[in-house]
């Protein structure tokens, strides 16, 4: 009887405790990889809506983290898309370079959205600046409502170049 009640009490005191949540490995598509070292910032696209954050001060941004590690800037750009959205995505081409040096890239997301989610709650380890993350058409904002206004024309081309891409896979598999 003293082990279960040991046991009982062991159990509540981990069931209560904090866990930590470790990251994915990083996820890069084949034809795609590279040796880019540097800061990578993830695009993600389904259905002509770009998942976006929404940071504490109302404005929009792509998933993002500095990279701290001596990793590539796709393996950078995987690592915010899972810190600041918890989607474990898959990292594609360079579409663009915003004027900060960060790299953009393709990111697939396969977790059964169809961008029409008017709000997707962030995952409980996002940066405290995350406040919500949602699908949008980004030809529906203008510059003041990007959280920097300075990389927003970088984030529309990288969106744009991601839809010729995948316009070009989809005619692909229809031959």
């Amino acid at each position: 009887m003293k082990r279960f009640k040991v046991f009982v009490f062991s159990l509540f005191l981990f069931a209560c405790s904090e866990q930590n949540i470790a990251p994915p490995v990083c996820r890069v598509t084949p034809q795609a990889a590279s040796n880019l070292m540097g800061e990578g910032a993830c695009v993600i696209k389904i259905n002509k809506q770009l998942l976006v954050l929404q940071r504490a001060s109302g404005k929009y941004d792509l998933p993002f983290s500095p990279n701290i590690s001596d990793t590539s800037a796709q393996c950078a750009a995987h690592q915010g898309a899972w810190l600041e959205t918890g989607f474990n995505v898959e990292v594609g081409k360079k579409l663009a370079t915003q004027r900060n040096g960060v790299s953009l890239f393709a990111c697939h997301l396969n977790v059964g959205f169809d961008g029409s989610e008017e709000s997707i709650p962030p995952p409980p380890w996002k940066p405290a600046d995350v406040v919500d993350m949602q699908f949008i058409y980004p030809f529906d904002i203008d510059l003041h409502q990007w959280h920097r206004p300075d990389q927003f024309i970088a984030v529309m081309d990288a969106y744009s170049t991601h839809v010729v891409n995948l316009a070009q896979i989809e005619e692909k598999s229809d031959e």
